[in-house]
């Protein structure tokens, strides 16, 4: 792992057991839920797979933003006041 590591011009992080870390990273990425990736990755407890857990930024501005959409389903206009501006859902009447 270290000598593809550094083939790829990459610093050493690390032997194999990274890649099960990338395992489980993906597979929570892709909505797989956590029993499931515990399951497949052969854990006894969920918390040894929560450390193996590691989410993209992509992944973080894609949950993010299915919060916004959910809150604005649930209460179109409430993230915004009568201008337009956001206002932390509270406008003064």
């Amino acid at each position: 792992m270290k000598l593809a590591q550094r083939r790829a011009s990459m610093v050493p992080a690390g032997w194999v057991h990274i890649l099960r870390h990338t395992f489980c990273s993906r597979l929570a990425m892709l909505d797989v839920p956590a029993m499931s990736i515990k399951e497949l990755a052969g854990h006894v407890n969920l918390q040894t797979t929560q450390r193996h857990l590691h989410l993209s930024s992509k992944a973080k501005g894609t949950a993010i933003h299915a919060l916004d959409g959910a809150i604005e389903r649930m209460a179109p206009g409430w993230h915004q006041g009568p201008s337009g501006k956001e206002n932390a859902g509270t406008s003064k009447s």
